[in-house]
């Protein structure tokens, strides 16, 4: 080391003066005749030679340029190509996730059809003191969906409704305009701002596929409430509550007692009427009286849908081979991934 710190920095090649001051800087003392400043300008120029070293075959350590124009090009392309492979996923990942959400939604309600069920040993009336949209009569028109909140865990709700006046009266104004999550399908159709609390699930009437629904046929009417007992096709063979989540539904609130209707067209039939349809892929969400939720697919025969949307229409042969036929699908979350050649719902 004495004998490093006794010669000049001009005694070594540039190309060993980067290693030389990188190992021996603590101890390396460059004292010569020449003044200060000119030694500091030797050494820098001597370190510069060596990072920036021109020879051929040599490699400089450090790169003047940045990335060319076709460079920036075939980056962009590859983001694009690995984005329009990857999107598809996304798409169906999250329409799977909605039906989920909407599945979900679904059998929360059937536990609150049968925790009323349990404590009044009957399901709740579909509509009580029904009345048009346009009758000026006194009727209340409370909905079904209305008389389950207790067990949706909306008992506070509940109880801010006087149930002794009509469900649009303006005492009932405040509590008529709460949203219920429960009740939305995340993949609904945006709907005109009403002043009453939106849903996108009503309650079934019965059908007018096979014969006309007079008398109704479902398991929630007007004015009348049924047991388990009278559900004759089985509960699990009955639809309760479709989704009705696609189109102009004007009367779909919760606290509205026209939050019913029958069906009279396959699945996801474009019509004025309120039906069962929705933006899912394939077919659209019910509830059975078991309080299981399937995807009634839209290829699904009219007569077999006709059948289901009755409680005692003995037909639970025919509502059978349906189920056997796949015709019905377990709303869950793999059997909506397994779903090909649809179109990815919104």
């Amino acid at each position: 080391m004495a004998r490093l710190r006794e010669r000049s920095v001009t005694d070594f090649p540039s190309e060993r003066l980067g290693t030389l001051v990188l190992y021996a800087h603590p101890w390396l003392q460059v004292r010569q005749r020449c003044g200060r400043g000119t030694c500091r300008a030797r050494l820098a120029t001597q370190m510069s030679g060596c990072l920036s070293d021109t020879r051929p075959g040599v490699r400089s350590s450090v790169s003047p340029r940045g990335m060319t124009l076709v460079e920036l090009l075939v980056a962009v392309a590859i983001i694009g190509v690995l984005m329009a492979a990857l999107l598809p996923a996304v798409q169906a990942a999250r329409a799977a996730a909605r039906r989920t959400a909407c599945s979900n939604n679904l059998r929360n309600i059937g536990c609150s059809l049968h925790g009323h069920l349990l404590a009044h040993e009957q399901f709740p009336v579909g509509c009580l003191e029904w009345r048009g949209p346009r009758s000026q009569s006194a009727a209340r028109c409370f909905a079904w969906s209305a008389a389950i909140l207790p067990w949706l865990e909306e008992q506070a709700l509940h109880n801010r409704i006087d149930f002794s006046k009509p469900f649009d009266d303006p005492v009932n104004g405040e509590a008529a305009a709460t949203e219920i999550a429960i009740y939305r399908c995340p993949s609904a159709d945006d709907r005109p701002v009403s002043p009453r609390g939106r849903s996108d699930y009503g309650g079934l009437t019965g059908e007018r596929i096979a014969s006309p629904n007079n008398p109704e046929k479902g398991p929630l009417v007007h004015d009348q409430s049924f047991a388990a007992r009278d559900i004759s096709d089985g509960l699990s063979k009955t639809i309760f509550v479709g989704e009705c989540s696609r189109g102009p539904w004007p009367d779909g609130e919760w606290i509205n007692g026209r939050n019913l209707f029958d069906q009279a067209h396959p699945v996801n039939w474009e019509t004025w009427e309120d039906e069962i349809r929705s933006n899912h892929a394939g077919g659209a969400m019910a509830l059975f009286g078991d309080g299981s939720v399937r995807l009634i697919q839209s290829s699904l025969d009219r007569r077999l849908l006709a059948a289901f949307c009755t409680r005692a229409g003995k037909d639970p042969a025919a509502a059978s081979s349906a189920s056997s036929a796949g015709l019905l699908r377990p709303a869950s979350f793999f059997s909506s991934l397994n779903a090909r050649g649809a179109a990815p719902d919104r």
